[in-house]
This record gives C-alpha cells, sequence and structure tokens, in this order.
C-alpha cells in the first residue's frame, strides 16, 4: 500500500454514494431476506445471525455502505440454528452470479470427515453425503467438486477472554474494517511480509511465493531455529507486518504437535498459547498485523473456545484477516498452491480480494490431479473479511470524463466513502488510488 494523489495534482472529487433500499421482509430458505442494494456488479451474500443483528446494526449498514461504494450488490438475510444444509440450501437460492458470503456470527458449521470445513459452502454443485453435519464423502455431483464461490466466516462467539461482549467485539471488528477501507487508520504495518516456517517446513522454497503480493519480505528465523519465543518477537515487533504466513509443527511430529486449536506449537521450542492474547493477562500483547495465513494444525477451528487465529484476527487493535487451518498439517500434505493465493493478491493482477485469491488457489489445487485428493484442501478456511484486499480501492475514479496527463483542475466521478486527502495526511499514506480504470496511471505516486 504505497501509493496515492499527488499533492501537486488537484483533482475536484464528486463522490457518488450509493443508498440501500430496503424492501419489504421476505422469507428465504433460511432465515430472513432484510435488505438487498439496488445497484452494484459484484453480487455478494452476507448471512448473519439474528441474534446478535439488532445490536450490531449500525456496523453492519456503515460495512454494507462501504461495499456497495467498492461496486458491490448486497444481499443480507438474518437467521438462526437449522442444519449445514439449511444454510447451504439458502446460499444456493441465490447462487446466479454470485461472487461470494460472508457469515456473520454463530451460524451451522460443516464437517468433513469430523473435521470443520467451509468448504462445504463453497462448492455449490457437488455431492456431499453424510448425515446431519458431517460429511464424509464428496464428488462432483452435477458439476464438479471444485469451489464455486469465495466464503469468509466474522465469528467471535468462541474467544472467551475478549473482556468484551460479542456485539461489541463485533462492532470493533467493523470498525476497523471500516477505517482501513476508507484511510482512517492513523498508524499501520509495515507494508511488507513476513514468512515464519518450522523445522517441518524448511525446504528450498522459504518464501513461499509471498514476494508476489509484496515487494518487501522477511524470511523470519535460519533453518531449524524457529521457536515459541521468536516469534512472540516478531509479532510484538513495534512496526509489525503487513502480512504474517507462519508454518508450525505437523500432526506427524509426535507429541510436540499442536492438536488443540488454541496454540501454535513449535517442533523444537515452546508454544504460543492464545492466553498472551487475552485482555486480562498483564503479558498480552497486540500484536501490528493486518493479515495472516496460518498453517498451524486446528489454528481456524471456529467451533473451539478460544481458538487461536480468531484472536489473531478479532482481538486486538490491527487483525484483519486470517487464512487458517481448520485441521491438521502433514509436512507431505501442504496448501501447494500459495503462489496462485499470493499471486491474485499482488500488482501484477491488480490486487484481488482475499476470498478470489483463496478461491483461485483452491480451484487451482483441484484442477491439479497431483493435489486434488489432498485433505488439506479441505481444512482451510477465511477468518475474517474476505473483501478485504492487500491495497484498498478506498475510491475508484472513472474515465468519464477522462483523467489524463496532468488532469490538474479536473472535476472526475468517483464512488467511495472515504475522502480524497492530500500526501501530508498520515491517515492517507498506505493507499493506492485506482486511476481511470488503470492501475498506476498518472497522478499517482511511490510514498515510502
Amino acid at each position: 500500500m504505497k501509493k496515492m494523489f499527488s499533492s501537486l495534482i488537484k483533482i475536484g472529487i464528486a463522490v457518488i454514494c450509493l443508498t440501500l433500499a430496503f424492501p419489504t421482509l421476505s422469507r428465504a430458505g433460511y432465515g430472513t431476506k432484510v435488505p438487498e442494494s439496488t445497484n452494484g456488479e459484484n453480487k455478494i451474500l452476507l448471512v448473519i445471525n439474528e441474534e446478535i443483528y439488532s445490536s450490531i446494526q449500525t456496523s453492519i449498514n456503515t460495512y454494507i455502505d462501504d461495499l456497495e461504494a467498492e461496486n458491490y450488490k448486497v444481499i443480507l438475510v438474518k437467521g438462526k440454528g437449522g442444519t449445514a444444509a439449511d444454510l447451504k440450501t439458502a446460499i444456493q437460492d441465490y447462487k446466479t452470479d454470485l461472487k461470494g458470503v460472508v457469515l456473520i456470527g454463530n451460524l451451522p458449521e460443516a464437517k468433513y470427515n469430523g473435521t470443520v470445513t467451509d468448504l462445504f459452502y463453497m462448492d455449490l454443485d457437488g455431492e456431499w453425503t453424510g448425515s446431519k453435519n458431517d460429511y464424509t464423502g464428496h464428488s462432483d455431483g452435477s458439476a464438479d467438486k471444485a469451489p464455486d464461490v469465495w466464503v469468509g466466516r466474522i465469528n467471535v462467539l468462541k474467544l472467551k477472554q475478549t473482556g468484551k461482549s460479542e456485539a461489541k467485539r463485533l462492532d470493533d471488528y467493523f470498525s476497523r474494517n471500516h477505517n482501513y477501507r476508507t484511510g482512517a487508520y492513523d498508524s499501520l504495518p509495515t507494508h511488507k511480509g513476513l514468512i515464519y516456517l518450522d523445522d517441518d517446513f524448511i525446504n528450498t522454497d522459504t518464501t513461499r511465493y509471498l514476494n508476489k503480493a509484496y515487494a518487501s519480505t522477511e524470511s523470519g528465523i535460519p533453518a531449524t531455529d524457529a521457536s515459541a519465543s521468536n516469534f512472540k518477537t516478531k509479532l510484538s515487533d513495534a512496526n509489525g507486518y503487513e502480512w504474517i504466513h507462519l508454518e508450525t509443527a505437523s500432526a506427524s511430529s509426535g507429541t510436540k504437535a499442536s492438536k488443540s486449536a488454541t496454540q501454535f506449537a513449535f517442533e523444537d521450542s515452546g508454544v504460543i498459547s492464545s492466553n498472551l492474547f487475552y485482555y486480562n493477562n498483564s503479558s498480552k500483547i497486540d500484536p501490528k498485523v493486518l493479515f495472516y495465513t496460518l498453517f498451524s494444525p486446528y489454528a481456524g477451528d471456529y467451533t473451539k473456545d478460544n481458538y487461536i487465529g480468531g484472536y489473531c484476527v478479532f482481538s486486538n487493535n490491527y487483525g484483519l484477516a486470517a487464512i487458517a487451518k481448520t485441521g491438521v498439517n502433514s509436512s507431505s500434505d501442504l496448501f501447494a498452491k500459495e503462489e496462485d493465493l499470493y499471486k491474485a493478491l499482488g500488482k501484477d493482477e491488480k490486487r484481488k480480494i482475499i476470498g478470489q485469491g483463496f478461491l483461485s488457489a483452491l480451484q487451482s489445487k483441484f484442477a491439479d490431479s497431483a493435489y486434488a485428493s489432498a485433505t488439506d484442501i479441505y481444512y482451510l478456511t477465511i477468518l475474517g473479511d474476505p473483501t478485504l484486499s492487500i491495497d484498498p480501492p478506498i475510491a475508484k475514479i472513472t474515465d468519464d470524463p477522462e483523467v489524463t496527463d496532468g488532469a490538474t483542475g479536473k472535476d472526475v466521478t468517483c464512488k467511495g466513502s472515504g475522502s480524497l486527502k492530500n500526501d501530508t495526511s498520515a491517515a492517507i499514506n498506505n493507499y493506492y488510488w485506482y486511476i481511470a480504470g488503470e492501475y498506476g496511471q498518472a497522478g499517482s505516486k511511490e510514498v515510502t
């Protein structure tokens, strides 16, 4: 996030704010359909637990405003209880042109062979066999097994030691989300990534392709020198890291492996437990990190009390999203398509959103016979908002009227909930603007 408008170019801005339409409530396959955007090209579905909705409705309305400003067509459904199949049926009701789904609050989870999987909701045309919410078979069905839409979870209910109510924790998260989208953060982490690999995972490739998304990346430790205390030091870095890619001890590592959702366990030295993030811990840390990839066993299992992935994303002043394991790791069964993920999030592909990058990587893996039957495909999820990107498009300036070189004094039309500021404003320093529909056209500059 290193670009912005040059203060030398003065551009008049007309901000077009899209408004929500609130139609008469109508019954949906799961719960109650509330508002639906009247405009927007990218159709997404928000499903929220109806018991929490009224408590955070203001935050949800702001979130929808932000999404609409980024050209999303938003459908919101309230619901509670039911089975995973009920929730999936509701998603399938809106599948035409659907890009993705955000699940907010405590909603039904599906399991595949006993382990939590949101791939069940991502695959809209495959065949899943099993009983209740636990599935044991997955086949092509009417099309194929590959996922069709991205899905993310914003669920804080199991974070028992936050010192705040569920509603307050969700309000805080959506406030951070809004500030990130609109450039209102006073201080952001350094625009770089950290790759931190436990001993099991040190091999010839130690970049994990994170350099496809960040020009600056740092390798966390020398080979065979990973430890809980060392990683804690990285998490406590005052300048922070925008993205951390972590891989910790695998299930094949015996007693030292993490078999708990509440910790990162390292092969040779120690664990980091979720209590390090507890509000009442005098030694607690507040990592200055926005995004995570957590290839650590069960870190993303949002059904477990005090799951550590949830604390990384939802229980501090910076966390926004994580791609996390809901099951085990093994040294031979890694994600293996990190390149597709991070490439999609990089500048070369114009900073796709996290949900699209994740979806592209999973689709690529299903299409590759070498990985199509790997179980780790099923045991990954997105914690947080999948519509976020590394460089948030606070406003998108259209090419009507066309912005040309110089452009001084020109008026342009834009969509966005953020205000434009010059480059003396610390709040906007780390953001990038799309100009005339092109990435990096005249009128923006690098800021170090």
